[in-house]
């Protein structure tokens, strides 16, 4: 059943049960989905089970799967204007709950590396973690760095102890090259 709440223009779907199916909070352009109270402009919620966002597609085309676009630009959406070096494109934050709030466990992201032209824009790629700050970081002209910040060799391990690095195989005729 669709009913409006007491904001002006608001309104709620829900079930047999008055379960929160889809909410729109228009004073603060907010969705719920499985909630009245969404954090951000959008929150998927569900109180049992896995919250799953699917996006589908059903084609023959190789280039036509299901994708989530992440678009940034500075300005304002009638009058953009460039990124700049080390701004975020899009990021994914995972968050846990530790008795009392949420903290942010980690994030991978997307970043501007380099000047934007008409060519397009250098992309460095991160994963993060909290306790352990940088761990991954995949720059645009190829270098990985893991536990390094801006590698400058196409394969840079950094880390404290007596092994940083061990690489291992059962056959014993592997080689390293």
């Amino acid at each position: 059943a669709i009913k409006p709440t007491n904001a002006a223009y608001d309104f709620k779907l829900v079930d047999a049960s008055d379960d929160i199916i889809f909410y729109s909070d228009t004073g603060n352009k907010k969705i719920g989905i499985g909630t009245s109270t969404p954090a951000g402009v959008m929150e998927v919620t569900k109180e049992q089970g896995y919250p799953q966002l699917a996006i589908s597609s059903y084609t023959s085309s190789a280039w036509q799967g299901g994708y989530l676009w992440f678009r940034r630009a500075s300005g304002t959406k009638s009058s953009p204007t460039d990124v700049t070096n080390g701004f975020a494109l899009g990021h994914n934050d995972f968050w846990a709950y530790s008795g009392s709030a949420y903290v942010r466990a980690g994030l991978f992201g997307a970043f501007v590396d380099g000047a934007p032209s008409g060519d397009g824009v250098g992309i460095t790629y991160k994963w993060t973690s909290s306790q352990n700050g940088n761990l991954m970081q995949l720059k645009n002209n190829g270098n990985l760095g893991i536990g390094i910040n801006n590698p400058v060799h196409h394969l840079v391990v950094s880390g404290t102890g007596d092994q940083v690095m061990k690489v291992e195989s059962d056959d014993e005729n592997a080689e390293l090259h």
